[in-house]
């Protein structure tokens, strides 16, 4: 009878590679819950809005949410998500972020299994231990604390979506094309996952086009067509028609729509020269955050990057770029004996290429490494098997463990800072104290909780045109006034490119003035916002509501002829919104011209009916007004 080695089975070491991401995502569960009720921050607001500002009894159409204006494919799968949670959830942000954390433990369970995948397939270079590998890269990269600004910020489920499919299609293509001797109908089906995969992840978000470049380093680093001749041959026309095609694409997309490859550098501020400078170094402030993640180096607002102007200013510009190249270098170099540190780089490379390279995004965003950033965990863990090869398996763990227990407990305390509006933007204030957004997110908490004295405080060392008219803005509502000379210093002062901040403080301080709850002279506040309107803006909706509250101050000032033509400039800004041909009608009425108001009136109303803007009530009011002050007998 054979004797059963019970002491080998109960060896705790042969389950950890079950128990220990098992665990891990307990561990996660429990460190991100405070994190539920966290603020919503920049793009939550007009791509989650509509889903919040519903009446009562009122549910939004499925047709109506399903396309997002935040890209050209307009990334329908994650609407779906979004709309999903509207229905089961209404006005319950803690269970939307709760669904963010779901796809995130999904994502990490995904990664953690590609991983091993990967680390078996490059078995043959190395007596490895797939398991326990790919599960640390897996329980790594699903308690990293720079996750925490897309777990936890809310529309960055797009960006959870797209890894998501793009971590399934890598496992399956792995899978399918890991055995030695793969065949055809095998490799079709790698093949037909990552195309599934991809237009998934793609209507996701759109760097979820990058799937099969993934695939292609993968296949390239690992498997170089092995298999059955057919198969081998479909793996070669496959990935030669794909850049073929991408090839193509761009080259059209250069030739007839540019603005979608490059976007709109007119509304920003800064050019394609210095956002393309700049980058080297912001992948470099990633990896050192990847690398040494303590949270006081890490976050969420980055508006205080200095960019840069050439290859020498600032000299780190070109020594990040040297360093760029000496990473590619070394992965190539190292690509036959360490597959899967060139692989760990490539993906990096990848999963960046895209919003870290020449588009008009904002140059710096912690959450374009959520994908990317398990790249650098598998090169990472690559060189450290190697480095520790040949030594004892419990010296290994317990590393490892030392590893995961600082990340956790770094985690723990960015999840804190996320927990609350005041937690949040006083971490933000602290990393980034020279960041507007930071400092103007703080203000505005201390105000809204009624300590207008703090936001006072909080603003009093930043010269900055966005603080000071923030300053002006709480000084008008505690005071109900404000200086005719601190309008007027406002009003010399330069402004440069005008983002989100300065607009709006000149619009909150304007509409207190329309609503007369703060007097200061009409006069100034309208050369004021003259001069914003003539500026360069990030975005047009800034620059439609200059137009707008330059056109309320001119008919303030019994001004028609200018009221009327800022409202004409913001209706070219904003074609598909009758409200400034509406208010241009009700200000030609009230000057006692009704032919032109109704002139006004009658574009307003076609666009109204066409774009369903919801305006009817208003326009039939302001009919019945001019009717009646065209049936008037004219005045002898």
């Amino acid at each position: 009878m054979k004797k059963i080695d019970f002491s080998a089975q109960l060896d705790a070491r042969r389950w950890l590679p079950l128990i220990a991401p098992l665990f891990a995502i307990f561990v996660c569960a429990v460190v991100y819950w405070p994190g539920l009720n966290g603020p919503m921050l920049f793009d939550d607001f007009p791509q989650l809005g509509q889903f919040f500002h519903q009446t009562a009894g009122s549910s939004l159409d499925l047709g109506q949410v399903l396309w997002s204006n935040s890209g050209p494919l307009g990334r329908p799968v994650s609407m779906l998500t979004f709309w999903v949670n509207s229905v089961l959830t209404p006005d319950d942000l803690a269970a939307w972020k709760l669904t963010n954390l779901f796809i995130h433990i999904l994502c990490g369970l995904l990664a953690g299994l590609l991983a091993m995948e990967l680390f078996s397939a490059a078995q043959g270079k190395r007596n490895m231990e797939p398991r326990y590998l790919g599960a640390f890269v897996g329980i790594v990269w699903l308690l990293h604390p720079l996750q925490v600004s897309t777990v936890l910020y809310t529309v960055q489920r797009m960006t959870q979506l797209a890894a998501l499919f793009t971590f399934a299609g890598l496992y399956a293509y792995v899978r399918a094309r890991r055995v030695p001797d793969a065949t055809l109908q095998r490799t079709l089906w790698g093949l037909i996952a990552v195309c599934v995969a991809t237009l998934l992840a793609a209507l996701s978000k759109e760097n979820g086009v990058l799937l099969p470049f993934l695939a292609l380093a993968i296949e390239i680093l690992l498997f170089r067509g092995r298999g059955t001749v057919a198969a081998s041959r479909t793996i070669k026309y496959f990935f030669a028609a794909l850049c073929l095609l991408t090839l193509s694409a761009i080259t059209l997309l250069s030739i007839l729509r540019p603005h979608l490859l490059i976007g709109n550098y007119a509304s920003r501020g800064f050019t394609l020269v210095q956002r393309s400078l700049s980058e080297p170094r912001i992948l470099f402030d990633y990896l050192s955050m990847l690398l040494f993640p303590v949270p006081g180096s890490m976050g969420f607002f980055h508006d205080d990057f200095v960019l840069s102007s050439s290859l020498l200013h600032p000299i780190t510009t070109l020594l990040s770029l040297l360093g760029l190249i000496g990473l590619a270098i070394s992965a190539w170099f190292m690509r036959k004996r360490f597959p899967l540190y060139t692989l760990g780089v490539t993906i990096f490379l990848i999963g960046q290429s895209m919003e870290s390279s020449f588009i008009a995004l904002e140059p710096m965003f912690e959450h374009r490494n959520y994908l990317p950033s398990f790249g650098v965990f598998l090169a990472i863990t690559d060189l450290a098997a190697w480095l520790t090869m040949k030594r004892g398996q419990s010296l290994k763990i317990a590393v490892a463990g030392l590893v995961l227990l600082g990340l956790t407990t770094s985690l723990a305390v960015r999840v804190m800072h996320w927990s609350s509006d005041l937690t949040f933007f006083k971490a933000a204030v602290s990393a980034h104290p020279d960041s507007d957004a930071a400092i103007a997110g703080l203000a505005q908490v201390y105000l809204d909780t009624g300590k207008p004295e703090l936001a006072l405080q909080s603003l009093a060392t930043h010269a900055s045109f966005g603080a000071r008219l923030q300053r002006a803005y709480i000084e008008c509502r505690l005071n109900g006034k404000l200086p005719d000379t601190q309008l007027e210093s406002l009003a010399d002062q330069p402004m440069g490119h005008l983002n989100s901040y300065p607009v709006t403080g000149l619009t909150m301080l304007g509409a207190l003035g329309i609503q007369n709850q703060c007097q200061f002279p009409d006069a100034t506040y309208g050369r004021l916002i003259d001069r914003a309107a003539q500026l360069d803006t990030t975005s047009h909706g800034l620059r439609y509501m200059l137009y707008i509250y330059s056109g309320y101050y001119h008919q303030r000032l019994k001004q028609l002829g200018p009221a009327v033509a800022a409202m004409q400039a913001a209706h070219h800004m904003s074609a598909d919104t009758p409200v400034p041909l509406i208010l241009a009608a009700r200000w030609y009425l009230e000057a006692g011209d009704p032919t032109q108001a109704s002139s006004q009136l009658q574009q307003a109303s076609d666009i109204d009916r066409e774009y369903h803007a919801g305006f009817t009530d208003d326009i039939t009011q302001l009919q019945d007004r001019i009717k009646a002050a065209l049936s008037r007998p004219k005045p002898r």
